[in-house]
């Protein structure tokens, strides 16, 4: 596949959901998450009232410890100026080189 050919499968669309940014970075353990099925969740809670932006984030966060179980995660959820974390780690877990690199 040449870089032409290539670069065409990167096609976009309007963003269904122009209130909120979303951020999410994760240290995988055994599973990692293909960027289709983001795509795919995304496609789908886009169209969900999660309440509030601090109930996005909380949301987002279980859906991802729940199903990929990261060995680290962060969620930042930015809506109107405002930001909000939600960060979860693996008992035990403990990398702060690597966690300096990332932030």
């Amino acid at each position: 596949m040449d870089i032409h050919d290539r670069r065409q499968l990167l096609t976009d669309k309007p963003s269904p959901d122009t209130e909120h940014e979303i951020r999410i970075m994760y240290v995988p353990d055994r599973l990692v998450l293909p960027i289709e099925n983001l795509k795919a969740y995304f496609d789908i809670t886009s169209k969900l009232n999660p309440g509030s932006t601090e109930s996005l984030a909380v949301e987002l966060l279980d859906d991802f410890n729940n199903e990929i179980v990261p060995r680290w995660i962060q969620i930042d959820v930015f809506a109107k100026g405002a930001q909000i974390t939600a960060t979860d780690r693996q008992p035990g877990w403990e990398n702060q080189n690597l966690l300096l690199t990332i932030l």
